[in-house]
Formats: structure tokens, C-alpha cells, sequence
């Protein structure tokens, strides 16, 4: 009986707290992750990748949930099953992170402080998109 064993509730409250705080962690990938997908010098693609180890410890039916989403299935489950990222997949951040560097540096802030910022967070992303493992055929 769980009420009559301090040890069993503890452990079903360790349990509990570590599914929430997985499930919070999850969330907040999931924000940078999108977040990483619309905006130049946040990498989304290992939020996201983050997210989804987070939810399959916190929650396993979200985890599923996520794997068939339309934004983050495809490369969950690349990562999941074949071990990496579709080169395509790959271009296409790198693409993306360029196009809105080059964007920021056009019409963005004059503030060499800032420029000096951004283009830290940008490298920073490049080599994070660069150093994930190809999917396996």
C-alpha cells in the first residue's frame, strides 16, 4: 500500500516531479525550437531534437503525438530511426540562418556591439547545424 510505505510515495513523487519538469523542458524546446525555424541565430533543429528525448522520459503519448507531428515528425523521426539529419534538411538550415544573417545585417541594428552578438549566436548555429550526423540511408 503506497500510503503505508514512505518509500513507495517517495519514489512516486520523484517520478511525478521528474515527468513534470521533463514535460516543462520539452515545452520550452518546443518554443525555441519554432523559434529556432523563424529567427536567424537560434538553431531549432536540436531544440527540437532536445524536446523530443525530454518527452519520451516525461510524457510518451506527447512523445508519440510529436513524432506525427507535420512541423517536427519527419525530422524526429529521421533522428530517432536513421540515426541523423537528411542532408537536404541540413542545407536547408544552413540556408535559412544565412539568408536571415544577411537580413539582419541589412536591415537589423548598426550597433557594431550588436552585430558582434549576433554574429557570435549565427556562428554558433552554423556549427551546431554543421556538426549533426547525417541520416543513414
Amino acid at each position: 500500500d503506497v500510503d503505508n510505505n514512505p518509500s513507495i510515495a517517495a519514489s512516486t513523487a520523484r517520478s511525478r516531479f521528474l515527468s513534470v519538469t521533463c514535460m516543462l523542458g520539452a515545452g520550452v524546446c518546443l518554443v525555441l525550437g519554432t523559434l529556432g525555424f523563424l529567427l536567424p541565430v537560434i538553431p531549432g533543429t536540436p531544440f527540437v531534437l532536445l524536446a523530443s528525448v525530454l518527452l519520451l522520459k516525461g510524457s510518451p503519448r506527447l512523445h508519440q503525438k510529436l513524432l506525427k507531428s507535420r512541423f517536427f515528425g519527419r525530422i524526429l523521426r529521421d533522428w530517432e530511426e536513421r540515426g541523423g539529419i537528411r542532408h537536404q534538411d541540413k542545407i536547408r538550415a544552413i540556408v535559412i540562418v544565412v539568408a536571415g544573417a544577411v537580413f539582419s545585417f541589412l536591415f537589423g541594428p548598426q550597433q557594431p556591439l550588436l552585430r558582434l552578438i549576433g554574429s557570435f549566436f549565427i556562428i554558433i548555429g552554423l556549427l551546431v547545424i554543421l556538426r549533426l550526423p547525417p541520416a543513414r540511408d
